[in-house]
């Protein structure tokens, strides 16, 4: 419009043209914001910052607490030295005597060398995700000759992970059945449910998966894992195989302790076990500590007893 004709104009003419050259500014500058936001949300990612939580029947997430109690998340700090370099040994490097009976030191003679195979990380690429159908393993060796409550349990690998089955196969029962586990911390008694009883619609309490970082954010919804964490949520313990492959700053480079730990505090939920505190700078992590995030001023500790 030209300024004669604007000249020309009525003042109500005139001001209704200005009101919407404001509006069409208005409009404009608001469609730059949202396109802005959705770019920046889109860059940052599903691995962005998340709140670390996991489901049980009855709280949070690490690894989060109780029911939600497992999501487990990568500490960036440097990590403290462990309290065991490996399984059997304790803090001074001295052997530890897990048992008092006969039966349970050879457990867990039986337990630590299992543990011991295959223990270093993992260096093939973890897949983001893998096929979403699970294979139920076979174990090696056999339940424990303890006594208790009986938590029937599978061990069970994504398929399309491209990680060694007969090591998690080894490591999972080898943990189970320790003297330094739940078994003897609780009074349970595991019993494996094998793929042939699984296949003949055998139930399992507790079905311990290792799944891909998409597998487990699926399933721990609506907890949120942000494809590193690891929860336990409605009868499942799901362990992020990205953890399984590359531990926690918190280990160092003690993969074979972090992989027990992971185990153990996981299933710790499953038993109704929430999240605890380091009772004291210097002593041993509590295994339920979220220790994949912080020690707290502890020394690193996977197991639910004591040496």
């Amino acid at each position: 419009m030209t300024p004669d004709r604007t000249r020309q104009m009525t003042p109500a003419r005139r001001r209704m043209l200005a009101r919407r050259r404001r509006t069409v500014s208005v409009l404009g500058a608001l469609l730059a914001t949202a396109l802005l936001v959705t770019l920046v949300v889109r860059l940052s990612g599903p691995d962005g910052p998340q709140t670390e939580t996991t489901a049980s029947a009855s709280a949070l997430a690490d690894s989060p607490t109780p029911a939600a109690a497992g999501a487990s998340s990568s500490a960036t700090s440097p990590a403290p030295t462990p309290a065991a370099s490996t399984p059997g040994t304790a803090a001074s490097g001295a052997p530890s005597t897990p048992g008092t009976s006969s039966a349970s030191n050879s457990a867990s003679a039986q337990s630590t060398e299992a543990i011991a195979r295959g223990t270093g990380k993992l260096t093939t690429t973890i897949p983001a995700s893998g096929s979403g159908e699970t294979t139920v393993l076979a174990l090696p060796g056999s339940d424990s000759t303890r006594t208790g409550r009986t938590i029937r349990y599978t061990v069970e690998v994504e398929k399309g992970l491209g990680v060694p089955q007969d090591h998690v196969a080894h490591t999972v029962r080898a943990v189970l059945t320790d003297a330094r586990g739940w078994e003897e911390r609780d009074g349970v008694h595991f019993v494996n449910v094998t793929p042939a009883e699984r296949a003949k619609g055998e139930s399992a309490q507790v079905r311990i998966v290792l799944g891909s970082p998409a597998y487990v954010d699926r399933r721990c919804l609506p907890l949120r894992t942000g494809g590193t964490l690891s929860c336990h949520a409605d009868g499942k313990v799901l362990l992020n195989v990205r953890r399984w492959a590359q531990g926690a700053d918190t280990y160092g480079d003690d993969i074979t302790n972090y992989r027990i730990y992971l185990i153990n505090h996981e299933v710790g939920h499953a038993l109704g076990h929430g999240h605890r505190s380091c009772p004291g700078a210097g002593k041993r992590a509590l295994v339920m500590i979220q220790q994949t995030k912080s020690l707290g001023g502890c020394t690193a500790w996977p197991w639910p007893t004591s040496p």
